[in-house]
C-alpha cells in the first residue's frame, strides 16, 4: 500500500510540486530510498546495500538522490505522530508556498485523536473526517493508505471508506477500483508490484514481489 501511494507522488515530484509525505510507519530514509528505487528503477536491495556497485550504477544512484534532493519534497518520520501534529505540519507549510500533494502513510496508525469513550471505529472516523478537511482547506489531494481486514474490507471505520473520494484496493489480480465519487467504480487495473523497484506496473502474470510494505 505505501509503495503505490508514493508511486503516485512521482508526477508530482517530476513536476515540481510542493509534496509533504508523513511517515508513521518508516524512516525518512526508507521513504527516500523507496521513491529512489520507483522513480530510477533502481533495485531497491541495492540502494539499501551498495556494496559491489559498479561505476555506473553507482554514478545513476547519485543522480536519482541529488534530483530527489533538489525537489519539492518534504518527508516527516516524527514518532506517534498525531493527527494535530500532522494538520499544524500541512498547514504550517501550506502558508509557506502551499502544498500541492499531501501523503499521510498511514491512517491507522495515528496517534492522539481517542477521547474517553470512544471505541476505535469512532477514533478512526475522526482521522478520515479530520484529513477530508484538511484535504479541502489545503486545496489539495490528500493520500492515505490504509489496512484492509481478512474480508477485504478497510479495517477500523467504514467512515474511512464513505469520506474518501477515490479507493483503491489492492488485490492478486490487480489493483481494484472500490470507488471513485461521481465516476465508474468496480474496475481492475492490470497492476502488479515490482518489489525490486517498489512501483506497479502492468502485470500480464502474477507480479514478483520481493519486497512487501
Amino acid at each position: 500500500k505505501s509503495a503505490l501511494a508514493y508511486q503516485m507522488t512521482a508526477p508530482a515530484i517530476d513536476a515540481d510540486k510542493k509534496v509533504l509525505i508523513m511517515t508513521l510507519e518508516m524512516t525518512s530514509d526508507e521513504v527516500f530510498a523507496r521513491l529512489m528505487s520507483c522513480r530510477s528503477r533502481i533495485d531497491l536491495g541495492r540502494i539499501m546495500k551498495p556494496r559491489g556497485m559498479d561505476k555506473g550504477q553507482l554514478m545513476q544512484m547519485k543522480r536519482s538522490s541529488e534530483a530527489l534532493r533538489q525537489s519539492n519534497l518534504l518527508i516527516s518520520d516524527q514518532p506517534n505522530m498525531s493527527i494535530d501534529f500532522i494538520c499544524a505540519q500541512a498547514e504550517m507549510e501550506a502558508e509557506m508556498g502551499g502544498v500541492d500533494l499531501l501523503v499521510v502513510d498511514y491512517l491507522q496508525l495515528l496517534d492522539g485523536g481517542r477521547k474517553t469513550g470512544d471505541s476505535q471505529e469512532q477514533e478512526l472516523a475522526t482521522y478520515s473526517r479530520r484529513l477530508k478537511q484538511l484535504a479541502k482547506k489545503l486545496k489539495c489531494p490528500v493520500i492515505s493508505p490504509a489496512q484492509i481486514n481478512d474480508e477485504g474490507r478497510l479495517r477500523g471505520s467504514r467512515a474511512i471508506g464513505h469520506d474518501a473520494d477515490v479507493v483503491l484496493k489492492i488485490q492478486s489480480d490487480g489493483v481494484a477500483v472500490a470507488k471513485y465519487r461521481n465516476a465508474p467504480k468496480n474496475d481492475v487495473l492490470p497492476l502488479g508490484l515490482v518489489g525490486q523497484f517498489q512501483r506497479f506496473e502492468t502485470i500480464q502474470s502474477k507480479p514478483q514481489t520481493t519486497y512487501r510494505r
